[in-house]
């Protein structure tokens, strides 16, 4: 696996070529037209382009000038030179417009790299820059996201991964497999904006640490999550801590752990990406009413609720469930009820 694997490549190209130099050294300056289309596991459907190359061939080197590959689903560049004889590479790598549904994912948008190509055609390595714009993936919008990169024929390792959106931020550092897709890496982000993740009725940023694996269709994320000042439903919540188990299908959230109206809640939540739906199974202690429901009943104070909660969500509302509470320490119109 020289280099990462092409299933199918196929097009027609015209050469035209002049001789010149001498007999001893002679030159052949060429430029070439045509289409090819790329096939592979990684592309969602074949890669078809337009193709020109210009360059020279001189002294056992071959100098391309220029070699642009330009589609609707973006445009790459080569130039540098390749020694015929040792198959050593020097090569400037450029690309952008890059259509990143292509890849074969569920991320959408566009992006653009550059590269430096160094070593040989069986060993080759490469470093650079690789930036993305407007992604998308589960309505979920990344308006910029980069990294730098180093490539050889076995792997792709990404570090200074960088995610903005709005007041968010995420930063990542990884590996990816070329033969097998199978990824690995850490990451973490600071002040996520829960009204743009969850879209529904709820404020508040949280932070996020953890590690994801899987493979680059099927990504996976094991990480510990918190937050504080979160308000959702009108409801403050003083803080907030969890475990998050998430995949391209649903996120998982076991060890929920949080403060607000003077008590505390734990639990577990589910919910599902493509249905947009969630389930909750949660405990709480020692919560004051008067806090979680202010005015809840004219002359109504004080007053501590424990219970347990088992709820389903359908885009933010309520579907169904069931509660089960203990109130203690109520007063109407000041006496203990």
């Amino acid at each position: 696996h020289a280099v990462p694997e092409i299933k199918q490549l196929q097009g027609q190209v015209k050469v035209e070529a002049a001789l010149g130099g001498t007999v001893q050294s002679p030159t052949v300056d060429f430029e070439s037209q045509g289409a090819v289309a790329v096939s592979d596991r990684m592309l969602a459907s074949p890669f078809q382009a337009d193709l020109s190359i210009s360059g020279r061939i001189s002294g056992g080197q071959l100098d391309i000038q220029r070699a642009i590959a330009k589609s609707a689903d973006g445009t790459a560049g080569v130039s540098g030179l390749v020694d015929m004889h040792s198959g050593r590479l020097s090569l400037a790598l450029s690309g952008s417009d890059i259509e990143l549904s292509k890849l074969g994912g569920k991320v959408k948008g566009k992006g653009a790299l550059t590269a430096d190509i160094s070593g040989t055609l069986s060993d080759w390595a490469a470093s650079g820059r690789a930036e993305a714009y407007s992604l998308t993936a589960q309505d979920y919008t990344i308006p910029l996201a980069f990294a730098t990169f180093q490539a050889n024929p076995k792997s792709l390792v990404a570090g200074n991964v960088t995610a903005v959106s709005g007041a968010s931020l995420a930063t990542a550092q990884g590996t990816l497999d070329w033969k097998t897709h199978a990824i690995k890496g850490e990451v973490s982000a600071k002040g996520l904006q829960l009204a743009e993740i969850a879209k529904w009725d709820v404020d508040g940023g949280i932070d996020l640490k953890g590690k994801f694996g899987g493979t680059a269709e099927h990504p996976t994320l094991s990480a510990d999550v918190t937050g504080t000042t979160i308000v959702a439903r009108r409801v403050k919540l003083d803080s907030a801590s969890a475990h998050l188990d998430a995949n391209d299908a649903r996120l998982l959230l076991n060890q929920i752990s949080v403060r607000t109206a003077g008590g505390e809640v734990s639990g577990t939540a589910d919910y599902v990406i493509d249905s947009k739906t969630a389930s909750a199974d949660l405990k709480g202690s020692n919560i004051l009413i008067g806090e979680l429901i202010p005015g809840a009943a004219s002359g109504v104070t004080g007053g501590k609720a424990s219970g347990s909660v088992a709820a389903t969500f359908t885009g933010g509302q309520i579907a169904g469930g069931k509660a089960s509470f203990k109130i203690e320490d109520i007063f109407l119109n000041e006496t203990l009820l």
